[in-house]
């Protein structure tokens, strides 16, 4: 909601401005990945128990089995759980499983199945038990695709050295392209197009943040802890609305539900209890170290923001149902670190003594002040409040009559827009409780607990604007078990001793690279290119150009060899070749191998590769299921030519076409509204070239 935080504090402030750069290329699934496409996940460690999550991407409708595992090495060989999922279209074709009977503190290897192709495998922790010494997460907030490059991700999945990741919200941004923190020149345009207000326009955006690789990579290896914000619905909002909807976009109820269940789809959360299915606040313990205490502030019990009303006892943040259970939970507490997990700014935040941001707790500092007496008239130590929501970094201790109730740290954001006006010297002179605050840069927050301290480092990356996983501690600050102070830590938290088994980046079962690439046979207008057979290979892509040529035509080919008679006399050409495993997948390519044709007469004919086409379309999916009046495809394209549409009837009959253009390699979202066509089952063809995938859809 950063849009509206500051808006009384500094009238003439500018958001951060950064140059253009000069970037094309749009996401697109990694075809090694087939069928799974966005990777694995996992989260909600406890300590018998974690949810493992991934998306199965195929043509194929309907019901369909998914297998997984769960090991304790990353050659998945000593298995300890096992067993059979089945998704479909009424979930997304995704897989969530809440694996149980596992042994606390451990790391465990994950991976999923079907029909013998097999996903990355993901590495996940189950919560510990008993005496804790230390624990270290990640923690991570505001990750707005289209404002630059997701580097905080990266470097966090880097690190070997923490037990899993918090997520504070802000997961995914609603806005079209264009919209809010749109940094031109990158590239990372939102799919769909549009600002995004059905259940489809909410899957499809999540689909496309998980393709995003440094989203797969983060996920692959930690497990999340993640709660939404608000622009997981839209921005500000509550229970009743948000200050981003409004009457032209239909009901909020039914945005607010869309957008709830394709986040329960699309995250690796565990599913909320059948009596209260809206209700995701929950307990997390580990140990006697520390208890997470994940709380929604935004959607469960959210009244309307008004600063008007904040000293008014009957206005909510929590709602009464979550805040009894927050306060029994505190009590109830022996963990040495009682953690609140939330997404809005705890603290106070005033200029000239008036609060301004109705948005935060100080929109609501009755019920504030409500929980603050929780923690002190029941004489609670070590209470800190993990902060996310505002895209900028702090560092604050919690003021209350007679003393100090606790800290506050407060991440920044992974890339959405901060405060780039140089306005720190102002926030501390009004609110001297903020022992440190960063406005503009951007990165991620560790938290790092032991028995004698917990200590938050802010880690800020270089850029947002070119792919950097570098990143750095700016500030560390800390509070002793027993204060209710910060102080300056001087220097960053670590972990000695090396970590945990890395599992591989991609599938255990991805094609080899072809070996021993060979050209032979040349003559003025041919050559036969040749390699020795890969295992486990169906096929094999060739790609070729003329040297100097702007890009590369491609083929599948069967057999190790393959002869072309369409080069022109006395020319320079390349060509590299990769396995195909399953006409999909693919491995990466060999080298570019040379080669020069003889210099005898020119023969007519097209120059190049010719007579390669483009592989078929990857349908990502196809939204709603059945349709009506409309329906959206999501897909992706290898390479560059002509992409079509059609829908055929039961007969063979072409009921509806588009022509969508020339199309660059890369992921797109098309909606289609403009059919006339009766009720009933079609197959949906989509067509690169002459290269083609095909779905049954309904139209209703």
């Amino acid at each position: 909601m950063i849009r509206s935080v500051f808006t009384l504090f500094f009238a003439l402030m500018t958001l951060c401005a950064s140059a253009q750069m000069d970037f094309s290329e749009r996401s697109a699934p990694d075809i090694r990945l087939f069928p799974f496409f966005h990777g694995v996940a996992s989260g909600d460690p406890l300590p018998d128990a974690v949810v493992i999550w991934t998306r199965l991407t195929l043509d194929a409708t309907g019901m369909l089995p998914v297998n997984w595992r769960v090991a304790t090495d990353t050659a998945m060989a000593n298995v300890v759980r096992n067993g059979t999922f089945t998704t479909g279209p009424s979930r997304d074709y995704t897989v969530k499983v809440d694996v149980n009977g596992l042994s606390p503190n451990t790391w465990y290897y994950y991976e999923f199945e079907y029909l013998g192709r097999r996903s990355v495998i993901g590495r996940t922790r189950t919560a510990a038990v008993g005496v804790v010494a230390n624990l270290r997460f990640g923690v991570a907030s505001c990750s707005n695709y289209q404002s630059g490059y997701f580097n905080a991700y990266a470097n966090m999945a880097g690190r070997n050295d923490l037990d899993g990741i918090l997520h504070l919200g802000d997961y995914i941004y609603e806005y079209q392209t264009g919209g809010y923190g749109f940094e031109p020149g990158l590239g990372r345009d939102h799919s769909p197009d549009n600002e995004i207000i059905t259940l489809s326009d909410y899957r499809v955006r999540h689909s496309w943040y998980k393709l995003d690789d440094d989203s797969r990579a983060v996920h692959q290896m930690y497990p999340f802890i993640a709660i939404y914000d608000d622009h997981e619905f839209a921005n500000d909002a509550w229970t009743g609305g948000a200050e981003n909807h409004n009457g032209g976009e239909g009901l909020w109820s039914d945005r607010r539900s869309a957008a709830f269940q394709a986040w329960l789809e699309w995250m690796p959360v565990r599913e909320p209890d059948p009596l209260t299915p809206t209700s995701v606040y929950r307990r997390l313990p580990f140990g006697d170290l520390l208890d997470f205490f994940v709380v929604d502030t935004r959607v469960e019990g959210r009244d309307e923001q008004d600063l008007g009303s904040a000293s008014d006892i009957n206005h909510s943040l929590l709602g009464p149902t979550q805040f009894a259970w927050l306060s029994e939970q505190l009590t109830q507490s022996t963990a040495q670190w009682k953690v609140l997990v939330n997404q809005v700014m705890f603290a106070p935040l005033e200029i000239f003594g008036v609060a301004v941001n109705a948005d935060a707790w100080d929109g609501y500092a009755a019920e504030r002040q409500r929980l603050i007496d929780t923690v002190k008239m029941n004489s609670l130590q070590n209470f800190v409040v993990l902060t996310g929501d505002i895209h900028t970094a702090w560092s604050n201790n919690i003021p209350a009559p007679g003393g100090n109730a606790g800290v506050e740290f407060i991440t920044t954001s992974v890339t959405s827009p901060g405060l780039d006006f140089g306005g720190e010297f102002l926030v501390q002179l009004f609110n001297p409780h903020v022992r440190y605050v960063n406005l503009s840069a951007h990165g991620y927050l560790l938290m790092d607990f032991n028995t004698e301290r917990a200590q938050g480092d802010h880690y800020f990356v270089n850029t947002l604007l070119t792919p950097n996983p570098a990143a750095s501690a700016a500030a560390s600050w800390r509070v002793n078990s027993g204060a209710v102070s910060l102080t300056n830590a001087g220097s960053a938290s670590s972990r000695p001793g090396p970590g945990p088994a890395r599992p591989p980046l991609l599938p255990v079962n991805s094609c080899q690279i072809p070996q021993s690439p060979l050209t032979t046979g040349i003559t003025a207008n041919s050559a036969t290119v040749s390699w020795t057979a890969t295992p486990s290979a169906v096929g094999y892509r060739i790609e070729g150009r003329q040297v100097g040529a702007a890009g590369v035509q491609a083929s599948i080919v069967a057999g190790t060899s393959r002869t072309f008679n369409i080069f022109k006399p006395n020319r320079n050409y390349q060509w590299r070749v990769a396995a195909s495993c399953d006409s999909i997948r693919l491995s990466p390519y060999t080298a570019w191998n040379a080669f020069t044709t003889l210099a005898f007469a020119e023969r007519e004919g097209v120059e190049g590769f010719a007579g390669m086409s483009n592989p078929a379309p990857v349908m990502i999916g196809v939204y709603p299921v059945p349709f009506n009046e409309r329906f959206g495809v999501h897909y992706a394209v290898e390479g560059k030519g002509p992409v079509s549409l059609q829908l055929i009837d039961l007969l063979g009959r072409e009921a509806y076409r588009a022509d969508l253009g020339i199309q660059a390699p890369g992921a797109y979202f098309r909606e289609f509204n403009d059919m006339n066509i009766t009720s009933g089952a079609y197959v949906l063809r989509l067509c690169a070239g002459e290269s083609c995938s095909e779905r049954r859809v309904i139209r209703q």
